[in-house]
């Protein structure tokens, strides 16, 4: 244990911080991954009119109905 942890009589320091809790000399923690930024993709083909989407979503049940 290092001097700072010791009070005047030789006794421990409770208010010292704890030495093992400090990572290892030369250890750096790793560099963050850069990742490119998510570029939505437009879509590709003709766009589905209103009621032709509505028609599709009949048979969907919803599941706060019951």
């Amino acid at each position: 244990m290092n001097e700072a942890a010791m009070d005047d009589n030789g006794k421990k320091d409770a208010t010292a911080p704890l030495q093992s809790a400090l990572p290892a000399e030369g250890w750096h923690a790793p560099a963050p991954t850069q990742t490119a930024p998510y570029v939505p993709k437009e879509p590709t083909g003709p766009v589905p009119e209103e009621d032709e989407m509505m028609e599709w979503l009949k048979p969907v049940q919803d599941p706060e109905l019951f």
